[in-house]
């Protein structure tokens, strides 16, 4: 501990670099966390469907709501969200479950809701192509 003045001052520039990079970590962390999606495994989302009566959103494009969805599910395109958002207020003090076809625009969903006062806002990991992996049914 000694001789930590002095590294500093002969490796000031590698010392500036290593504040400046645990910083932004530091920082990023708490920005993860702050926003951090709660994901659920498809058995989790189906007991939280089932235990919770949860409202289940289909994020995806109405092609593929067609293709294949989760039974009882409500199709609002990832694209149209932010302006359906006064119309799905009506679900805001209920338990509610996103999912898209890989997972990725439903996370973002939720943060979208999460802004709008959306509470119990959770997503199935993995989107639609992990609930058919689990061998869960899907409508046509």
């Amino acid at each position: 501990m000694e001789h930590l003045p002095e590294f500093i001052a002969n490796n000031l520039f590698l010392f500036i670099a290593f504040i400046i990079v645990l910083m932004l970590t530091i920082r990023a962390e708490f920005i993860h966390q702050i926003s951090k999606t709660s994901e659920m495994s498809p058995m989790q989302a189906t007991r939280f469907m089932n235990n919770e009566n949860a409202v289940v959103i289909d994020v995806s494009d109405a092609a593929d709501f067609e293709k294949g969805h989760i039974n009882n599910a409500i199709n609002v395109p990832f694209k149209d969200l932010a302006n359906k958002v006064p119309d799905l207020q009506k679900y805001s003090g209920k338990a509610v479950l996103t999912y898209c076809k890989s997972g990725q625009q439903s996370v973002r969903a939720c943060k979208i809701l999460k802004k709008s006062n959306f509470s119990n806002v959770h997503t199935i990991s993995g989107g639609l192509r992990n609930w058919m992996e689990s061998n869960l049914p899907i409508i046509k």
